[in-house]
């Protein structure tokens, strides 16, 4: 099968109805849009192939039977272009026990403080005066705490 019926024009059409043919069937059979579908993302591969040497070719100036020799727009010259195979696969997203964790944890010190704020009140206030007293070594500073306004 000839990369112009994979993508399903005439092997006479323009640089930009390839394209539109290409954008056309990539938003048909895009594994993202098809998640978990075997069958999309094996013909979204066969559309790229496709697409890739159709481009090759007519960078290269060759035509579908592959008549013609060089490079007509003076593009560079890719040799692995032909052996290109994409492979597309979906992968669930995975899930951090860490993150998990810290998560909890987070979520837990919000709960926490808002609780506070919402339920401890005015709460009470102490503020340290110096203590003491004189000993063998001199003088011994201590704080104590006593209760504001007294």
């Amino acid at each position: 099968m000839s990369p112009y019926d994979v993508l399903g024009v005439d092997p006479g059409a323009s640089d930009e109805q390839i394209a539109s043919a290409y954008r056309k069937l990539a938003k048909r059979y895009h594994p993202d849009l098809n998640p978990g579908n075997a069958a999309a993302a094996e013909r979204m591969g066969r559309i790229n192939r496709a697409y890739d040497d159709i481009k090759a070719m007519r960078q290269r100036g060759s035509g579908p039977d592959g008549s013609g020799t060089g490079r007509t727009n003076g593009g560079p010259f890719d040799p692995y272009a032909a052996h290109r195979t994409y492979y597309y696969t979906y992968r669930p997203p995975r899930h951090s026990p860490i993150g998990m964790i810290l998560a909890a944890m987070v979520l837990f010190f919000l709960i926490r403080l808002l609780f506070s704020l919402l339920f401890a009140g005015p709460g009470d206030h102490y503020y340290a005066v110096p203590g003491g007293g004189a000993g063998p070594g001199g003088y011994y500073g201590y704080y104590q705490t006593v209760p504001y306004g007294e």
